[in-house]
């Protein structure tokens, strides 16, 4: 099982070159490496589930657009529930990467 996981993942990357997407996404301190699905902050990982992981990947993917909860739920429709499933993922997702981030500055 490993080694499948091992061979989608550096598929996933191939695909991702490419399709000129960026495998690695910078903002401040947080950044989001798409294919090896890691989110740090800073140097510390923070660590999301797969459905967390997916809707932050979509996030990154549309960086500097305007995203509505429309398209995210027509993206996850098999992960999500509805429109109140989504705003609870995102603000997890945020209170985490905000968590971590106030956490290193206070220190």
């Amino acid at each position: 099982m490993n080694e499948l996981l091992a061979r989608v993942r550096i598929a996933l990357r191939r695909q991702m070159r490419a399709q000129g997407e960026r495998p690695v996404f910078r903002v401040g301190n947080l950044s989001v490496d798409l294919g090896r699905r890691l989110v740090k902050v800073g140097d510390k990982k923070i660590k999301l589930t797969p459905k967390k992981h997916y809707v932050l990947r979509l996030l990154v993917l549309q960086a500097g657009k305007v995203v509505t909860h429309n398209f995210l739920i027509r993206e996850l429709w098999d992960q999500l529930a509805d429109a109140e499933d989504l705003r609870v993922c995102v603000q997890q997702i945020r209170r985490k990467i905000d968590t971590e981030r106030h956490t290193r500055s206070l220190f």
